[in-house]
């Protein structure tokens, strides 16, 4: 009964063909081809996601653009915080010199109103309204003193206000980046040189699997041909054998014995 079987008939027939190494060959090629095909399945389970790409792109394209170095943030915030405190000290200098003298109801002109006022008492107490009046008028030049004197001070402080500018524009780039893949700056230069090494890894990742796909191919289509030449020995041998086996067939007392192979 097992002559009966597809399979069997046809190990009877390679075996009278002599093909075994031929079949061999077409054993490895397969076990190739099939191996090449789990290789580029388990590498596209560890290759990274284009969400994860993006990110680490994004990454490295803002640090690259602002080029921090290290110990940068400390350096440029001493600056900021010594220009800082000029930027007030000369607006509170020229806000207080201005409610002295030169803003709208300022200390002077208060002083110039009571001055006003005190002159109508002059009229009926001239003695007491002269000291008075002496002592208001020691109050306004006390005043204008001190308006000139913060004006002079606040003029004498040196401040770069362009510096200044880009000191506070360069801070809060480096603190947006601190932000974003921080928190601090370390931490935003050692991101910086994993991406750029997650990336030549990934730039690895698209060659190697085109070479895997390119293996692919070839193992296939030395497999196919590998195949295609069985098909064409077995085709050949196929009809010696048929006629072979109908003269065994004869010789055993068969009439008019017919056998013939089908593919």
């Amino acid at each position: 009964q097992s002559l009966l079987k597809s399979s069997i008939q046809l190990e009877i027939l390679d075996r009278y063909a002599s093909i075994e190494s031929n079949l061999q060959k077409c054993k490895e090629l397969y076990e190739q081809y099939k191996k090449a095909e789990q290789d580029l399945q388990n590498f596209e389970k560890i290759k990274p996601s284009e969400a994860e790409v993006e990110f680490l792109k994004n990454l490295i394209n803002d640090v690259e653009k602002t080029a921090p170095v290290r110990g940068e943030d400390e350096e440029i915030s001493k600056k900021h915080k010594i220009a800082a405190d000029s930027h007030n000290l000369i607006q509170t200098a020229y806000t207080c010199s201005k409610m002295l003298n030169e803003c709208e109801n300022s200390v002077s002109d208060k002083i110039s109103e009571v001055f006003r006022k005190l002159r109508e008492i002059e009229k009926s107490d001239a003695e007491n309204a002269q000291k008075f009046l002496s002592s208001c008028a020691e109050l306004k030049n006390a005043s204008d003193n001190l308006a000139d004197s913060l004006s002079d001070y606040s003029e004498k402080i040196e401040l770069d206000e362009k510096e200044f500018s880009r000191l506070e524009d360069r801070l809060a780039t480096i603190q947006s980046l601190k932000r974003r893949y921080g928190p601090t700056l370390d931490d935003v230069l050692n991101k910086f040189d994993d991406a750029k090494n997650k990336i030549r890894m990934i730039q690895d990742f698209e060659k190697t699997k085109n070479d895997l796909n390119t293996r692919i191919i070839a193992s296939k289509k030395e497999l196919e041909q590998q195949c295609d030449l069985i098909s064409k020995k077995r085709k050949t041998i196929s009809v010696n054998f048929a006629k072979k086996v109908v003269n065994e067939l004869s010789s055993l007392g068969f009439k008019r014995p017919a056998f013939r192979v089908d593919f």
